[in-house]
């Protein structure tokens, strides 16, 4: 960020660096005119401007820094509302996601019914216990019917008795008072209807009508609703509903736990952009220089000598002994 292009041309337009007398580019800014170094075991940077004006060096150099401090919180603040927005989006995906898992299982939890077809369920469940029972009724009635018509179809409904007329002391009396002769005994014929037979009757119109009623209420179990089959229709429709009902259950919970962790993340991003710090700041500003800085021309000068004088002693010795080892050949 100090060293940067965008920087130098931001400098050198604000200090009017790139207008005569001074027509500085950016490629002789960075390279002549500012210099940046870290120091060594620190998290310092020491940035350094030379120009012939005193003044304008310690602007530069104040400039520099206060353009990498302003880059650097801009850099800070756009990344932290990047990584905002960026959550912001999927809470409204996780949003969204979670009130269509809501409406689809509420939508379904009413149209199931699922506690009504549990109650239809157990009551099924009850009288197809009690089927086996009513066929027990059934076939006892049957029996019952088939004995009492069988007993029936061997009587006749009217008793014809055979009496004399001397068995009954009033029917003598009155025949000897008729008669002026002797009084004849003669035999009498009378009818009447059998108990017995009454009495079966009626067992059998009451039995039959007791089989009627235990066979529509057979027919209503078996035949119609069909609880003597091996699976329960009812029964298999509410595993089923059930089953979707958890499932439904199940991705509700998941997205209600997904929408939580995504605005937990979006409320630690909201308040880490208010929160976020300058990584980079000035703490000791330029100050205009007292006199020119001294560029240490006599010292590379003497020491460009020696190292020349060193150099040329080093040929000299290495000539000299090819030489010698030349003569020794």
């Amino acid at each position: 960020m100090l060293g940067s292009r965008t920087t130098a041309s931001a400098v050198i337009h604000d200090l009017g660096l790139d207008r005569a007398p001074y027509n500085v580019s950016v490629s002789r800014f960075l390279s002549s005119i500012i210099a940046i170094e870290e120091v060594h075991g620190t998290n310092l940077i020491r940035v350094t401007a030379t120009f012939s004006d005193p003044q304008l060096a310690a602007q530069i150099a104040q400039r520099v820094g206060e353009r990498a401090v302003a880059l650097a919180q801009k850099v800070n603040a756009d990344e932290g509302l990047r990584a905002r927005d960026f959550i912001s989006e999927q809470l409204k995906v996780a949003k969204a996601r979670l009130d269509s898992a809501q409406a689809e299982y509420l939508a379904y939890q009413d149209s199931a019914q699922i506690e009504a077809l549990k109650k239809d369920v157990e009551a099924a469940l009850d009288e197809r216990g009690d089927i086996l029972d009513l066929l027990v009724q059934i076939e006892t009635e049957k029996a019952k019917l088939s004995v009492r018509e069988a007993e029936l179809a061997k009587r006749v409904r009217v008793d014809t008795l055979k009496k004399s007329v001397d068995s009954e002391s009033a029917l003598v009396g009155a025949a000897r008072a008729g008669s002026s002769g002797a009084p004849s005994v003669a035999p009498l014929l009378t009818e009447s209807i059998s108990t017995v037979y009454e009495d079966l009757d009626t067992d059998i119109a009451a039995s039959r009508a007791n089989l009627a009623a235990l066979e529509k209420r057979k027919a209503q179990l078996v035949d119609l609703r069909k609880l003597d089959a091996p699976a329960l229709a009812q029964l298999s429709l509410l595993y089923k509903r059930t089953g979707q009902l958890a499932r439904l259950q199940v991705e509700l919970d998941l997205t209600q736990k997904n929408y939580v962790e995504v605005a937990s993340r979006y409320e630690a991003a909201r308040l880490q952009v208010g929160a976020r710090s300058v990584q980079l700041e000035v703490l000791d500003p330029a100050v205009v220089p007292d006199g020119p800085e001294s560029r240490n021309v006599l010292r590379d000068v003497a020491f460009a000598t020696l190292l020349a004088l060193t150099a040329s002693v080093l040929a000299v010795v290495v000539l000299q002994a090819l030489r010698l080892s030349g003569r020794a050949a």
